[in-house]
């Protein structure tokens, strides 16, 4: 057995959780790994001093996605991987119908931890042997039991579960959104789905070829602002065959917009004159789903241009999948003019948006207070008719 090898069974040992929580907590105190990995190396061996430190630091990582971050196993890519607590939960309950559940390629356990918890029978299963125990030692810090074991993807496992929940991975040779890189191949979890009930996770850029999708729902889902993953939904497991959806999830509420994959792809906008009284911004798992024309037009929003996903009209549109501004001067894209249109409103913080524009032309606009207030403002550099305008603005309430 190798060190390393040693070192990540070690991991799951009672000496070592002793050594992992001090490490937490000095790292919860603002102390450097490199002196904590110092200082444990007179205790340790070099590769357990480093097992310890990394598994402190992802457990400070992992508190963005678990509740249960401080009790909890990981690995660096496995990490990154895993769906948040959030969205495996709200992904579960599409699994609570069927009796036998599989989730392959389970990682860390962040799916499987929600999928176990919908069904009485739950298995999950991963490649590598110190991430299924990792999974394991995960499933037991929410009270749940060990159901992870080591294994592979087969085709033949469809017929032995009700349903498949399947993370493929998609980091060989570097992170990919390419279907054959996967592993297993997009086209082989995609031949499941003409019989089977399959959730298959893949990136929010992959694209799925249309002859492929018709009874199939493709959905991207949102948090934080954020496009999260795609989820290719097949059998009982879609409830909106032949649709592109776009949700965004925040704790308490939930945003939905879905559109015929004929009708998404017909959607032309109706495009602006002019920066009118309200301006808004597409939320990012709309735009990865390629729906902001049918969701513009669906509201009557006027769009900047074909290529600028931002839009613009007289009415206030309240949903979760736009952000809304409130337009309160328009100015042409010039130093002088937005620093003489910031000064007049005073703005105690200021963020700065842009769209069809270089990064090196939004770094000129620089931003000094004129307040101590709460008074925060926005201001959107983008092109409209041709010409660079900034859009001073202040975000809706809702949004």
């Amino acid at each position: 057995m190798q060190d390393s090898d040693y070192s990540q069974s070690w991991a799951f040992s009672a000496h070592a959780s002793a050594y992992i929580n001090e490490t937490f907590s000095q790292l919860q105190s603002g102390k450097e790994s490199l002196g904590i990995l110092n200082k444990l190396r007179k205790d340790l061996s070099v590769e357990q001093a480093r097992t310890v430190v990394e598994i402190a630091e992802l457990r400070i990582r992992a508190r963005q996605k678990f509740r249960e971050f401080e009790r909890m196993f990981f690995t660096r890519a496995a990490l990154e991987m895993a769906s948040s607590e959030i969205i495996a939960n709200f992904k579960a309950e599409r699994f609570r119908q069927f009796a036998t559940i599989a989730d392959i390629c389970c990682g860390i356990g962040g799916d499987l931890i929600s999928l176990a918890r919908v069904t009485e029978t739950c298995t999950g299963i991963d490649s590598d042997s110190y991430v299924v125990e990792c999974a394991n030692k995960n499933l037991a810090a929410y009270g749940l039991a060990p159901c992870a074991q080591t294994g592979s993807f087969h085709p033949d496992l469809a017929g032995s579960y009700s349903a498949m929940h399947i993370d493929p991975e998609r980091r060989a040779g570097g992170r990919s959104t390419v279907g054959h890189s996967f592993s297993p191949p997009l086209d082989e979890m995609l031949a499941l789905t003409s019989a089977h009930s399959v959730g298959i996770k893949v990136a929010p850029a992959t694209r799925i070829d249309a002859a492929q999708s018709k009874e199939l729902e493709l959905c991207w889902i949102g948090h934080q602002r954020e496009c999260k993953q795609q989820m290719i939904w097949s059998g009982e497991l879609s409830q909106h065959r032949g649709q592109k959806v776009a949700i965004s999830l925040d704790t308490q509420s939930q945003s939905f917009f879905s559109c015929d994959f004929a009708e998404a792809e017909k959607s032309l906008p109706k495009l602006a004159a002019q920066v009118k009284r309200y301006c808004f911004e597409p939320h990012n798992a709309v735009l990865a789903a390629r729906l902001e024309d049918a969701l513009g037009n669906q509201f009557n929003l006027e769009k900047f241009s074909t290529e600028i996903a931002y839009f613009t009209s007289d009415q206030c549109v309240d949903h979760g999948l736009l952000n809304g501004f409130e337009t309160l001067e328009v100015v042409p894209a010039s130093v002088k003019k937005v620093s003489e249109a910031l000064a007049r409103h005073k703005f105690s913080d200021l963020e700065i948006k842009k769209r069809g524009l270089p990064e090196s032309f939004a770094r000129q606009f620089k931003f000094k207070s004129k307040s101590s207030g709460q008074s925060r403002g926005t201001l959107i550099l983008s092109i409209l008719g041709g010409k660079r305008i900034a859009i001073v603005a202040k975000r809706l309430a809702s949004t």
